[in-house]
């Protein structure tokens, strides 16, 4: 039987409306995957929000500091916003930190101490910039106003259409987001990343809940938060957060390296890129970190027109072989070309202004705040 050619146009086209619709339905399903949600703490920390007692502020900043609200408990302690009274022109606000009067409580004051002058990583302020009692550290800090990482990545999460087809639509959380700037956030992070393995150190807890922003109008920058894992190069005992942690330091042998660092950023960056969380995420034991080859992850464009230098800084960063793994300086060189080739990159590189204040500025002479936040602010991840 002779079809004349003009009889199968209808088909195709209906054939194509199908089509269409089956890409829309799993465009949808894609934006919808599973996230989860939840705050992990560091695998060998201990929560000290029970062990600190919520008492009056230590004597030497009563007369200057009051408390304004408890921010959250973490693995290492409990944060509190503080206001400055003795500087009432304007609101002005610093952060303190509760813990339990453990080692590790004077190694987090040493490690921050030692960021001093950094200036996209925590470091304490004030004089004193800490002080024991009994049983309690109290450790003074900057205020950060624009919650965690963790927080954007939980609200795009509910925002319908943030998590558009196989990758992320930033714009949808509204001004200043878009994907250029959530990417140029995290550019300052990988610089904090920087900034303290310069320092002799590796953090070895970096994850979402670690990076924190600061926001003055409408516009913020990151810092990496948390020191309290942190150790010099090669005397790390194996930690961090599951789901976070490289398949090296799982095995024991490679931990406490640089490279450590560099995975966790890789499983940052693939979070803020794709929306998702690796395969191996939600595995408490390691099996498949270790197990895991970003040349077989389905969500990773392998080749091809459709694979991008993103892409293909996500695959690197997320090397199973940390001797092989590229490190911040050319995570830094790529980021920059890629972010370049985006349309509002001019626009987004605003935060190369930082938004701190001057350190030469303190609101109050006997205090001697060096860095501290504005606003009303978000939570913080302890």
């Amino acid at each position: 039987m002779h079809v004349h050619p003009l009889a199968v146009v209808p088909l195709l086209l209906n054939l194509l409306a199908v089509s269409s619709a089956i890409r829309a339905i799993e465009d949808d399903l894609d934006e919808e995957a599973p996230f989860d949600l939840e705050r992990h703490l560091a695998f060998n920390a201990t929560s000290m929000a029970e062990e600190t007692r919520d008492e009056e502020l230590p004597q030497p900043w009563k007369e200057r500091l009051s408390k304004v609200r408890k921010l959250g408990s973490g693995s290492f302690g409990t944060v509190y916003q503080l206001r400055v009274t003795c500087d009432e022109s304007e609101d002005q606000f610093a952060s303190l930190k509760a813990m339990a009067k453990k080692t590790a409580a004077y190694k987090e004051v040493k490690n921050m101490r030692r960021m001093k002058g950094a200036n996209y990583v925590i470091s304490t302020v004030g004089k004193p910039d800490y002080v024991e009692t009994e049983d309690t550290m109290y450790i003074l800090m900057p205020f950060l106003n624009g919650g965690d990482l963790f927080d954007l990545m939980e609200k795009c999460v509910l925002t319908k259409g943030c998590r558009c087809g196989k990758g992320m639509c930033w714009d949808k959380l509204g001004p200043p987001y878009s994907n250029t700037y959530v990417l140029a956030l995290f550019y300052q992070a990988t610089l904090g990343v920087q900034e303290i393995h310069s320092k002799g150190l590796v953090h070895m807890d970096i994850k979402t809940e670690n990076i924190m922003m600061n926001c003055v109008n409408n516009k913020c920058s990151a810092q990496v938060i948390d020191l309290g894992v942190a150790g010099p190069t090669g005397q790390c005992w194996p930690s961090g957060t599951p789901g976070y942690m490289a398949p090296e330091v799982w095995k024991l042998f490679g931990s406490g390296q640089p490279q450590n660092d560099i995975f966790s950023l890789g499983v940052v960056l693939y979070q803020l890129v794709y929306g998702k969380q690796p395969p191996f995420f939600s595995d408490p034991h390691g099996d498949l970190t270790m197990q895991y080859d970003p040349a077989k992850d389905e969500v990773l464009p392998q080749g091809g027109p459709e694979q991008t230098e993103l892409d293909r800084l996500v695959i690197g960063m997320l090397n199973p072989d940390f001797k092989s793994r590229i490190g911040t300086p050319e995570i830094l060189q790529r980021l920059m070309g890629y972010m370049q080739t985006m349309p509002d990159f001019t626009s987004a590189a605003r935060w190369k202004s930082r938004n701190r204040r001057a350190r030469d500025q303190p609101p109050c002479r006997s205090l001697a705040l060096d860095g501290f936040g504005d606003g009303e602010g978000g939570d913080t991840s302890a």
